[in-house]
């Protein structure tokens, strides 16, 4: 990891030590939260095995992710904020949490 001098992560990057398409994913059951918290919607993403690539999309709607690509260990937790005057428009939470797409290698790789 790269972090500031602050100690906030700036880069992060995992090493597999074979190429990617010999790696036989187990399957992450990533558990995802989203919650309102005044100007910003809170998501929260955790995985109960690695999971490589883990994509944030929210389907019918533009915004920007604080990060929305990322890999995540067993047991590990990241917070992803959205700010929501950089939705391209208001929604509510419900429909924050039924757009709100997420996916990894692990899902992309069982459609093959």
């Amino acid at each position: 990891s790269l972090e500031s001098s602050e100690g906030k992560v700036l880069s992060r990057d995992t090493v597999l030590f074979a190429k990617e398409k010999h790696f036989e994913f187990a399957e992450p059951k990533l558990r995802v939260e989203a919650a309102d918290a005044g100007d910003r919607f809170v998501v929260r993403v955790c995985s109960e095995a690695f999971a490589r690539h883990v994509e944030l999309d929210l389907a019918g709607a533009d915004c920007v992710f604080g990060d929305n690509y990322f890999d995540l260990s067993a047991g590990e937790e990241k917070r992803i904020e959205v700010v929501k005057d950089r939705l391209s428009r208001e929604l509510t939470l419900d429909e924050f949490r039924q757009m709100l797409k997420v996916r990894s290698i692990y899902d992309i790789e069982q459609r093959q």
